[in-house]
């Protein structure tokens, strides 16, 4: 081989070899690129993921506002929720107020509460049975007299002296008969039965559904 043909050899292995490493690099460019745009979507992927919660507890916050400021409006006044009639006792009706509001409180009606404290006490917050019921809706303490003679059964309820307060004992009373009536299905005599003495509770639900009907004539 001459030294002429020896010089093409080599100069053709030259742009061969450069051939094949601008390919390379040409190679590396587009795959570069290509790593450069999947991390870009990933990063856009992770903005909008994490501001979907963010935008989440906005609205939320917004929503609950609105509850608020529409249930704060819309609130009724317990002082006129009872409109007693004139056959309600006045020693009842001056408790009105206590009555609407701790009855609107558990979805009971009005007039109802008014003829169980009439059946019970009279409108005197100081009655007290000589079984040892106490107050205006003559409630069971966890005391006293109760407590000897039916040991824990109204450990749950307060004591004597505080059913004495008329708020303590309506709130107490109304909160126990709610509670029958749903035991009872909504039937009002069977709660009144479950409610009143135990040695007569037909009697008892009898006299106090016919005050109920007196009051709503």
């Amino acid at each position: 081989m001459n030294p002429k043909e020896a010089t093409d050899k080599v100069v053709g292995k030259v742009r061969s070899n450069r051939t094949v490493i601008l390919i390379i690099l040409g190679l590396l460019f587009i795959i570069t690129c290509l790593i450069g745009m999947l991390t870009a979507a990933d990063k856009v992927e992770v903005v909008e993921a994490a501001s979907v919660p963010e935008v989440a507890k906005i609205q939320e916050a917004d929503v609950a506002t609105i509850v608020e400021e529409v249930g704060s409006k819309e609130q009724p006044d317990n002082k006129t929720t009872c409109e007693f009639s004139k056959k309600v006792p006045k020693a009842v009706r001056q408790w009105r107020d206590l009555i609407g509001k701790y009855a609107q409180k558990f979805g009971l009606e009005c007039n109802l509460i008014a003829a169980i404290i009439t059946q019970e006490s009279g409108g005197n917050p100081n009655a007290y049975s000589s079984s040892g019921a106490v107050g205006l809706m003559q409630v069971m303490p966890s005391d006293g007299l109760s407590y000897q003679l039916f040991g824990n059964m109204f450990q749950d309820r307060p004591t004597t002296q505080e059913l004495y307060d008329p708020e303590t004992n309506i709130l107490t009373g109304c909160r126990i008969f709610s509670t029958k009536l749903k035991e009872n299905d909504g039937d009002t005599r069977l709660a009144l039965m479950a409610y009143g003495p135990m040695d007569n509770k037909a009697f008892y639900a009898r006299t106090v559904l016919g005050y109920y009907r007196k009051f709503n004539k």
